[in-house]
């Protein structure tokens, strides 16, 4: 939303800048995103945290140098994966012709999520961590 009250698809709010990874998130999950970049900041990680608050139309010149200077981006929704965000992310990719040397997409897996509790139970259960989050781009930076 701009000053004067209308809506702008192509304002990308960056939370968080940093130079080594890339955490594109939509929603509330953000915040699982914003504690994983402060625990690898802890590690010597630089880690970039984009809020994407639509995933169509993607803003694929953001995608596009977020690769450029990438070492690996993880896409992070609490929505289904196949045909989410991360998806978005993978065909802006694709259509740029142009792929981070490491990408991961962490979402829910293509399957009905049969448990209930509260939101922080849900998200442990599908492994939508901040402690996941942290293993992978610390797997990702020992190569």
């Amino acid at each position: 939303m701009n000053l004067d009250g209308v809506f702008n698809d192509k304002v990308i709010p960056w939370i968080v800048c940093g130079f080594d990874y890339l955490i594109i998130s939509c929603g509330s999950i953000t915040e699982v995103a914003l504690n994983a970049s402060d625990a690898l900041e802890k590690n010597g990680i630089s880690c970039q945290v984009i809020s994407m608050h639509t995933v169509k139309p993607i803003d694929e010149k953001l995608i596009e140098n977020c690769v450029y200077n990438s070492k690996g981006i993880i896409t992070l929704e609490e929505g289904n994966i196949s045909g989410g965000m991360g998806s978005a992310v993978l065909e802006a990719c694709e259509r740029l012709g142009n792929f981070p040397p490491k990408i991961k997409t962490l979402g829910i897996n293509d399957s009905f999520v049969s448990v209930v509790g509260s939101q922080e139970f849900l998200r442990n259960s599908v492994d939508l961590t901040k402690e996941i989050i942290v293993d992978i781009i610390l797997e990702w930076n020992k190569s």
